[in-house]
Parts: structure tokens; sequence; C-alpha cells
């Protein structure tokens, strides 16, 4: 246990392309804040591993959101993202890896994003953990 009080900032998952991307077959990792330490952790954990990839004195406090009404987790998410247009962008791009980021600092919301690996166009949707409802930024698909 690397602190008692620890509070989860941020998770995110890669998919590499041409997998399933079944958020259980990815890596995951995980970033936690610890008052007590006044520290940060990445925490990764991948095939049933757990462990500290770093730690770090804060220089400020961050301030993670409430993580109560989370209701939509990974799997829901990567649906979401297949069905808005997500299938759309891997059919018409070949392969395409999928970055799924949660985040609890600023803004409670899930990001998901397909790059296209040899062109580097993607597509992004923000998703609410609490609805499930989707959304995709205005940057347009491919912009830098």
């Amino acid at each position: 246990e690397w602190a008692a009080d620890a509070q989860l900032l941020s998770a995110n998952a890669t998919s590499s392309a041409g997998t399933t991307y079944k958020p259980g077959e990815a890596g995951w990792r995980l970033q936690f804040y610890s008052a007590a330490r006044e520290s940060t952790a990445l925490i990764a954990v991948s095939e049933g591993q757990v462990r500290v990839v770093r730690g770090a004195i804060a220089e400020s406090a961050p301030e993670p959101l409430s993580a109560e009404g989370w209701l939509v987790d990974s799997p829901q998410v990567v649906e979401t993202v297949l069905a808005n247009g997500g299938q759309e962008f891997i059919n018409s791009h070949g392969s395409a890896s999928l970055t799924l980021t949660l985040s609890l600092v600023e803004q409670f919301q899930w990001q998901a994003r397909l790059v296209d690996v040899e062109t580097n166009e993607f597509l992004t949707m923000i998703i609410d953990p609490a609805s499930g409802a989707g959304s995709v930024p205005q940057t347009p698909e491919g912009a830098q």
C-alpha cells in the first residue's frame, strides 16, 4: 500500500492498433495524490502485477473531484466510442490505437482518443462518467 489516504487523480490505458480494444487487456497507469505524504505516485497495473513506477513531491496540492456518481466504466466508454464514429474511424484508417483517460482533476470526465498510427489523424470523444453521454470536441479530426 503506497498511502492510506491516496486519492485517484487520473487513470489511463492504451490499446495498441489491431487489438480488440478491451480495457481489461490493456495496462493501466493510475496517478494518485497523498496529502499525508505531500506527493503523487504513478502506479502501473499490467497482467495482474501492480507496481509504483515513480513518486514525486507535489509542488502544490491537487484538488481531486469527487468520483461520486461514477457509473460509466471503461468497457462502456469503448462501446460508446465505437458506436459514435469510432468504428467508422477504424474502418477508414486501417489500424488505430485507443487511449482512454479518466480525469478527476479540473473536470470529471473520460476522454477516448483513437489515433491512426500511420497518419497521426485522430478522433477524440469526451464522455461523462455519470451519464455516459458523449461529445466530440470542436478540434477537427487530424488537427495537431
